[in-house]
């Protein structure tokens, strides 16, 4: 009966220590992990930065859906889509892009998250104007000026990628939109895929 009595007291400390947590969140029901991971700074949470709206939880499980390779996840080879691969195919036009990516978007998205309801689909092909994408260009006139002696008079402008828009094998980055039904509540996801050199 002693045992009996120690594991009765165990569960009992067990649910005060919930209580004091739930509290302690201000009554906010941890659902799952936010990706990217990242820990958490709030001494209140878990380990990692967490998720208390299901609406939210949906979203990033959605984006991680889509945005997964195929083959990525072990033991799951259809899991995920191929929109890298569909953007940089120099042999489709736009608007096959599009097609082909809404077909693996709707596929993927109905075997693994079939609560949602996919309403519409945008894609469009965005500059690259960050400083950080263009670091292509800028390494190759200077490694252009160091070794073969050749002066180029200057460098494209700061964000500029015009110098290389006609280039089929320079990577491009695409914008996605789409849109969703989930729970009767209609909502919409931007993703960004770059294509492959």
């Amino acid at each position: 009966m002693s045992e009996l009595g120690n594991n009765l007291q165990r569960i009992k400390n067990q649910e005060k220590f919930k209580s004091i947590n739930d509290e302690k969140r201000n009554n906010k029901v941890l659902i799952g992990i936010k990706t990217p991971v990242r820990k958490s700074n709030n001494p209140n949470e878990t380990l990692f930065e967490m998720h208390t709206d299901i609406f939210n939880t949906i979203e990033d499980n959605l984006k991680n859906l889509i945005m997964t390779q195929k083959g990525e996840r072990l033991g799951f080879p259809d899991f995920g889509t191929n929109l890298s691969q569909v953007y940089s195919d120099n042999t489709l036009s736009d608007d096959e892009k599009v097609e082909l990516a809404t077909q693996q978007i709707l596929k993927t998205v109905s075997k693994y998250m079939p609560n949602i309801t996919l309403q519409n689909f945008y894609s469009e092909k965005v500059p690259n104007v960050n400083e950080k994408e263009n670091i292509l260009n800028k390494n190759g006139l200077v490694l252009a000026n160091e070794t073969q002696n050749v002066k180029i008079t200057s460098l494209p402008a700061k964000g500029s990628s015009h110098i290389n828009k006609n280039n089929s094998n320079f990577p491009s980055k695409y914008q996605i939109i789409i849109g969703y039904t989930i729970l009767n509540k209609t909502k919409s996801l931007t993703l960004f895929v770059n294509s492959a050199i």
